[in-house]
């Protein structure tokens, strides 16, 4: 192998090496961004639910499921739980199945987990407390987003690979004229 050849493998190499770690560090910052916000969204859900459910006129359980469904069928949240002071279940909302609009690989989901955020807050009812909620976050939205930029990005990659490959392609034959002109 000619060491005009070896130049262009190992610079090719470098080029895929930097390609692939931009794709990496972008979903991964991408990711990051979608767990902080998971867990702030519903940080403030699980603070609102509580005052809200600890005010005197909302201490009723029809009330309380109302406002809950009412959250709950945003369809930002996985689960809202309301336990009295003994965790006797006051209120509970739940989906059933994974809501994803469309498969995400295995791989993709341990390599680059998106976290199921929760939230816990006291109710009270003035001084004296009478229960506390639970909300968690339905991630799937955020792990959807996640496969579609992963996707995005490493089509833009691949292009770029190709267009690169292709330039070498036809970059060997014009060096090697113009190297043998030098001599």
């Amino acid at each position: 192998m000619s060491l005009l050849k070896q130049l262009l493998i190992s610079v090719s190499l470098a080029i895929l090496l930097i390609l692939g770690g931009v794709l990496w560090l972008n979903v991964d910052s991408a990711r990051h961004y979608l767990n902080t916000q998971l867990q702030l969204q519903t940080d403030s859900a699980v603070t609102s639910l509580a005052l809200t459910l600890s005010q005197p006129s909302n201490q009723d359980v029809i009330t309380q499921e109302l406002i809950i469904a009412a959250l709950f069928d945003t369809g930002q949240f996985s689960r809202i739980v309301l336990t009295d002071t003994q965790k006797n279940t006051v209120v509970v909302r739940e989906l059933g199945a994974e809501t994803g609009s469309e498969p995400i690989p295995a791989w993709f989901a341990r390599w680059l987990p998106i976290i199921e955020a929760e939230g816990v807050a006291q109710v009270s009812d003035g001084w004296r407390q009478v229960g506390q909620v639970y909300i968690q976050a339905d991630a799937s939205y955020a792990r959807d987003n996640l496969w579609q930029n992963f996707v995005r990005s490493g089509v833009w990659v691949l292009g770029a690979g190709l267009l690169w490959a292709l330039f070498v392609l036809f970059l060997i034959p014009y060096l090697k004229r113009i190297l043998n002109l030098m001599n």
